[in-house]
């Protein structure tokens, strides 16, 4: 065997288990998972020559193509499948400015002072103040969710970090071939570059998911081989775009994993979507996890190989207050403006202090700076000076966030995830008290265990409900919370309704993307305070585009079987989407109606019955309309929808079979055949 293979496998499985025992040990400690590989990282690297079998570890070099092509793309798409995409295009506005104007900003400011307070030139200034402006919240991203912490501020900073990579890469390479380009020419190869690398990235990676979608329906019941698929899209995509197209990798993974999120929600069974998840979550720790380490290891390394000390630190103080002085500037002086222009709910100071000490720095900042370690004089300098910022931000920043967090009042839990909790509980005590009532029926033997259980779930569950009437009387003080509150469970029950119709196979995929959009544009006018919002109509149900589409090929296309085809599909979709408003808004009326009494008096509580009735009865006005026009394809169309909802039950049946190991996978593949080509 080829032992530098052998090698190699050794170091990388030797890390490995150096971040699983480390990720165990931090969990007890309650420390940073990331910021503790760090410092592990650190310790191995200054003890690799005093320490037997630790030099092995220190093996494994980070470079700028491994950064680039093996650790980037899983840690973008990752975050893009996981994004809230209607968030984040809530807030593209401030993400946009942010990611392009701030950190050209922030470059600018950086690269200043570090021209006049350290030995650098104005091109080494340059490309070191590109390379180290774009943030990598990693560190801090998952705090935030554990705190609670607003999702709008959680998109902010995690869409901030996605779109300034490629800003900052697309700068900091512009910078590098300025020195053989005129000036004349350099505004517009900027704006060219720039426009390129976010168009094009943009249009690769939504064009390679969309085919890729496809591959994922069609192996519907492999969830091995949808895995795979997403992992060739992920990094296919970043190689092609980046290395043979040379426009931004960065933006086509983004691109691709957003359009492949929306994809999965809506084309795959939950236990698909949950695979993909699961594994991209992994994929994600593993590469985490070596990453962080490499970090401790190249930082230990550089260190020991500096023969100058002071100048090193002198230019690292620099550096950090340069980074931190232009990120609050940027903060400071673009979010008010933002808050003028933007729609959305504005972003509050406290926030800003968090956005401008949240912005770590990371990866893509330290591939850039391996990039330069032998093309300029001072490579090996800046990359020392590269790797100092970024141990500086996840040392300190990165360990002081909580506290930070908590001193701000974000830990604090707001009145609707209040209530939002004591439903949950509610929720899960209903369903215990099912199980164990089951249980009850099947095994008298240990009838006096069950009933001690069921009284503690009892107990618990009328706690729950003491607390959820007790968040409602809080809110009788603040009528405006109140109303926030019934719009937005009576919007989350619609939409979790129509997930399970989906689910369950009576909604398509087409017609539960429709409902979903419409969802959607409602939550951001109630999150806007417009209330009530849109109506449930067909309305809301088709975009402008798409019925000026419909109309001319319904008036230009040259066969009447086109024209009836374009017909009869808008028909089936508005339908079938009728059909699930009707059903949908009886579900939330019957949710409502399970409220406390006292909350049932208020004004509100009567506007928004008043809307989900006023829906209903529109959707089965519709619906009968509909069925009088086209009887045929109403009965033909509904039962469509029968014959999938059998064979959604009938899938089901036969994969939970299977994962009991009551069938083995053949008999599953042929009885599943067997139905397709019943329903064929």
């Amino acid at each position: 065997m080829d032992s530098s293979l052998l090698t190699f496998q050794m170091t990388v499985l030797g890390l490995l288990l150096v971040a699983c025992l480390s990720a165990i040990a931090l969990h007890r400690l309650h420390f940073p998972y990331t910021i503790g590989l760090v410092i592990v990282g650190l310790i191995l690297g200054f003890t690799s020559e005093s320490i037997p079998g630790v030099a092995a570890l220190t093996g494994l070099n980070l470079s700028h193509e491994a950064i680039l092509f093996l650790f980037l793309p899983p840690l973008i798409f990752e975050s893009a499948l996981t994004l809230n995409s209607r968030l984040l295009l809530r807030n593209i506005t401030p993400v946009l400015l942010l990611a392009t104007v701030g950190l050209l900003s922030a470059t600018a400011i950086a690269s200043l002072l570090m021209v006049w307070l350290t030995p650098l030139g104005w091109r080494e200034a340059l490309l070191f103040g590109a390379l180290i402006s774009a943030t990598d919240p990693v560190a801090v991203i998952a705090l935030f969710k554990s705190l609670g912490v607003p999702e709008q501020l959680v998109v902010l900073v995690e869409g901030e970090s996605l779109f300034n990579d490629a800003t900052a890469i697309v700068t900091f390479n512009l910078i590098v071939a300025a020195a053989s380009m005129e000036t004349d020419n350099l505004p517009i190869a900027a704006l060219t570059s720039f426009s390129s690398s976010l168009f094009g990235g943009i249009l690769i990676g939504a064009t390679l998911a969309w085919a890729t979608s496809y591959l994922l329906i069609a192996a519907r019941r492999n969830p091995f081989i949808q895995g795979t698929l997403s992992a060739i899209l992920a990094f296919g995509t970043f190689i092609l775009a980046e290395h043979y197209l040379q426009i931004s990798g960065v933006i086509a993974v983004m691109s691709a994993g957003m359009v492949t999120s929306w994809m999965v929600s809506v084309r795959l069974r939950p236990q698909s979507r949950q695979f993909l998840h699961e594994l991209w979550e992994y994929l994600s720790f593993v590469t985490n996890s070596l990453i962080f380490l490499l970090v401790g290891l190249a930082t230990a390394q550089v260190l020991q190989e500096v023969t100058e000390i002071k100048p090193l630190m002198a230019a690292l103080g620099v550096a950090i207050a340069a980074i931190f002085l232009a990120r609050a500037v940027v903060v400071f002086t673009l979010i008010p403006l933002i808050n003028r222009i933007h729609t959305a709910p504005p972003i509050e100071l406290r926030e800003q202090a968090i956005l401008v000490w949240g912005g770590l720095r990371g990866a893509v900042g330290l591939a850039l700076a391996l990039s330069l370690e032998n093309e300029v004089d001072d490579g090996r300098f800046l990359v020392a000076l590269t790797l100092g910022v970024a141990l500086f931000t996840l040392l300190v920043p990165g360990t002081t966030m909580a506290a930070l967090l908590k001193r701000l009042g974000f830990d604090k839990s707001s009145v609707i995830d209040r209530l939002e909790t004591a439903e949950a509980l509610l929720s899960a005590g209903d369903r215990a008290l099912d199980a164990l009532s089951d249980l009850s029926l099947e095994g008298k033997q240990y009838q006096m265990e069950i009933d001690q259980v069921t009284a503690q779930i009892e107990q618990a569950r009328s706690e729950a409900e003491a607390q959820l009437e007790s968040i409602w009387d809080d809110m009788k003080t603040d009528p405006e919370q109140r109303q926030q509150a019934l719009w937005r469970q009576a919007l989350t029950v619609e939409k979790q309704a129509y997930r399970q119709m989906h689910d369950s196979g009576i909604l398509s995929a087409t017609a539960f993307m429709r409902v979903s959009l419409g969802i959607s544009a409602r939550q951001s006018e109630v999150a806007a305070g417009h209330l009530p919002p849109m109506a449930l109509s067909d309305r809301i149900l088709t975009t402008r585009i798409e019925a000026s589409v419909r109309r001319w090929a319904k008036r230009w296309l040259p066969k009447k079987r086109w024209r009836d085809r374009v017909g009869m599909e808008q028909f089936s979709i508005l339908y079938e989407c009728d059909l699930a408003i009707a059903q949908v808004s009886h579900r939330v009326i019957k949710r409502l109606q399970a409220l406390p009494e006292d909350c049932r008096t208020h004004r509100t509580f009567h506007d928004c019955m008043d809307y989900y009735h006023s829906g209903q009865q529109n959707a089965q006005a519709r619906i009968v309309r509909s069925s009088q026009q086209q009887p045929a394809a109403a009965h033909r169309f509904e039962r469509h929808i029968a014959e999938r909802v059998a064979y959604s039950g009938r899938e089901a049946a036969i994969a939970a079979l299977l994962e009991n190991g009551v069938i083995s996978t053949g008999v599953a593949e042929t009885v599943c055949r067997k139905f397709e080509g019943a329903d064929a």
